[in-house]
């Protein structure tokens, strides 16, 4: 598996894509990150047979503790927003070449 991409690495291959300043292409990847959260926050985004990224409720839990000073002290967590990510067809079938 290689390495995990970041903004200024994909600015660097848009920009070397489009024939564009680096710079300019950090600026609009900062755009399409900022443009995407929102419209995750808002409900989920998809790209047709590439990926849906959209915000889901993960139930919060209740246990008991089971060592150390507090042991046999009742907890619970809180319910939480996630995100779920569920590959596309094209993408299921480039991951498993």
């Amino acid at each position: 598996m290689s390495k995990v991409s970041g903004v200024s690495d994909l600015s660097a291959e848009l920009a070397a894509k489009r024939g564009i300043a680096k710079t300019e292409a950090t600026d609009i990847m900062k755009d399409v990150v900022e443009i995407m959260a929102s419209a995750i926050v808002a409900g989920g985004v998809s790209f047709k047979g590439v990926m849906t990224i959209s915000p889901k409720v993960r139930k919060g839990r209740e246990g008991t503790i089971a060592f150390g000073d507090n042991k046999g002290q009742k907890w619970k967590s809180e319910d939480k927003l996630v995100l779920s990510i569920t590959t596309g067809s094209q993408m299921d079938a480039e991951l498993n070449k």
